[in-house]
Formats: C-alpha cells, structure tokens, sequence
C-alpha cells in the first residue's frame, strides 16, 4: 500500500485503489474517493515539492505530500505567500506567487491569477500583486494558472482596530 496514499486517506477517510505491477516494483493509485483516472490523465503527488521518481515513497516525520489529479506532464505547484496575514482595513498587502518545478525547483509564477476574497489580480514577472484589505475577518488567498496545480488557500485578516480579533491558525509547515 503506498505509504502516501495510505496517510493521506486514512486521515480524511476515504478510500482508495490501487494496481500492483510486479514487473516495476511500483504501485499506481486508480481512485481516491470517488475521483478514478481516466486516460493519461489521473493521481499524482509530489513529496516536499519534488515529484517521486518511484511509486511508493517512503515518508519521514514532518514531509510534505501533496496530492493532485492531473497529467504527469510537468505542471508546476503554486504557492501563495502573503506579506502578512494581518492587515488592518483599507491597508495594503502584497502577494508572492511562487512556481515549483516537478524536481522542486522555484520560479515567481509570473501571470498565476491571485484571489483574495471578491478581488482578483494577475501576477506580475516577479509573481507579485497587491491588495487592498477589504472587509472585516478572514477573505481566502488563492492563485491559479493554466496547466498548473492551483496553490493551497491562506487565509487573510481584515480588521478594524483589534487585530487579536483574526485568531488565525499557525502558517503550514514550509510556508
């Protein structure tokens, strides 16, 4: 059973399947949840953002698995990182968008759309973009662009004069 497959579904609860090829020593994951392959197109994961070079990947204590369906064609992972996620109401705040390659390496993802909450950007060449803060309370951050893995959601605090009032949850490890 593939140790990332194994932690990753028996934390949320669902199931999964897999095919066994004896020939490569290697295991394909066919479904998890509800969500099967189909075609060229099916599960993938990539550890600490590098992609396995072999099926079953043992994981250490504190590693990072992300799992995505999609192409193994060399989509790069997004990655959001608020300057703060803190703002007071009506203050700025800036967004860096970085693009990881498949064997982990990162570029600024220039052109990822950048949302936060109602409003939306377009990364600059240095995968940058800036928001204004808007509303009271948390407003998620997200970026996308074509052919990519879509970023995981930081969460961004608007407040008016307390800013204790966000109670915001620790960052994610290596963020």
């Amino acid at each position: 059973m593939p140790s990332a497959a194994n932690r990753a579904t028996s934390s949320t609860g669902l199931g999964f399947g897999f095919e066994y090829f004896p020939a490569f020593s290697a295991i394909q994951v066919q479904r998890i949840g509800t969500d099967e392959n189909a075609g060229s197109t099916g599960w993938q994961y990539r550890v600490n953002r590098v992609a396995p070079q072999v099926g079953n990947q043992e994981l250490a204590q504190g590693d990072r698995v992300l799992w995505y369906f999609g192409a193994s064609d060399g989509a790069r992972e997004l990655e959001v990182t608020p300057s703060s996620d803190r703002v007071g109401a009506g203050g700025t705040f800036s967004v860096a968008v970085t693009s990881y390659a498949a064997d982990g390496s990162a570029a600024p993802a220039a052109g990822a759309q950048v949302r936060y909450g109602s409003a939306a950007a377009t990364a600059d060449a240095t995968g940058t973009v800036t928001f204004v803060a808007q509303g009271a309370g948390l407003q998620p951050v997200q970026a996308t662009r074509a052919g990519d893995i879509r970023s995981a959601t930081r969460q961004v605090c608007s407040f008016a004069g307390d800013p204790t009032v966000c109670n915001l949850p620790p960052a994610p490890a290596g963020a």
